[in-house]
């Protein structure tokens, strides 16, 4: 798995370990105590084929911050994977299509290889983790202030609901796009910036700000948004800040 140790690679590796998959994560150095760690370089493919040796299923689920390097990343992979034989599934964004924020555009363009390629692939798409909205919305709060993008929703997933279908995809052997996965409600910013701070008992007055531009325009529109056909899964963000309030026994 690329990405192992990151936000998501946390919750999934376990999983697919709970599930009896013998699982390893690529890192591009080793770590002693770690015999797990399979090194190779994503970035200049430096010992990925020789690390996905012998692997049935890759789980792609590496980012950079966006930029080229995602999108050479992954044509390190894909050449790795093809060379072993192996099938991937791949972990991409809702609503990045046609969506001008850069770092969609860069993993619509990651996704674009995936598809082109040879290689067997499930492409399963996600909203926005619970714990990285509610990262932002602590770090959009400064003091006695908590700044909000005005008239803008999401509708944030939990990473136990993603992993719990991706350790599904592994299984199942499927190809192809999947349908999208989402959180069960969708709120807008404001009401999921009161939500957290209400976990957090800060008193902090909220703020809305209108994000300017063509960026600002296709968040407003709910271009991120999962549409009709997406799946619903896992627990609401009010059901996850509720958990992080201190002295929670969740």
């Amino acid at each position: 798995m690329t990405g192992g140790t990151g936000r998501l690679g946390r919750v999934l590796v376990p999983e697919l370990r709970r599930r009896g998959h013998d699982t390893a994560v690529l890192s591009r150095s080793p770590r002693e105590g770690e015999p797990d760690r399979l090194v190779g370089d994503l970035f200049t493919g430096v010992g990925v084929r020789e690390a996905l040796e012998g692997a049935e299923v890759v789980v792609h689920a590496a980012s950079h911050v966006g930029g080229h390097d995602d999108i050479v990343a992954a044509d390190h992979l894909l050449s790795g994977i093809r060379e072993v034989g192996a099938r991937l599934v791949h972990v991409s964004i809702v609503g990045i299509d046609h969506h001008p924020y850069s770092y969609y555009r860069v993993k619509r363009a990651v996704e674009y290889r995936v598809e082109r390629s040879d290689v067997p692939a499930a492409i399963q798409r996600a909203t926005q983790f619970h714990d990285f909205v509610e990262e932002m919305l602590r770090k959009s709060t400064v003091g006695p202030v908590a700044v909000v993008p005005a008239e803008t929703s999401a509708q944030p997933v939990s990473l136990d609901a993603v992993a719990t279908r991706l350790a599904d995809l592994v299984e199942t052997g499927a190809t192809g796009r999947q349908a999208d996965l989402a959180g069960p409600v969708a709120q807008t910013a404001e009401e999921l910036m009161r939500l957290s701070l209400a976990a957090r008992r800060s008193h902090a007055q909220v703020l809305r700000v209108r994000i300017p531009g063509r960026v600002g325009a296709a968040f407003r529109r709910g271009d991120h948004l999962a549409g009709s056909g997406a799946v619903t899964a896992g627990e609401t963000f009010a059901q996850f800040v509720a958990r992080q309030r201190p002295g929670s026994q969740e």
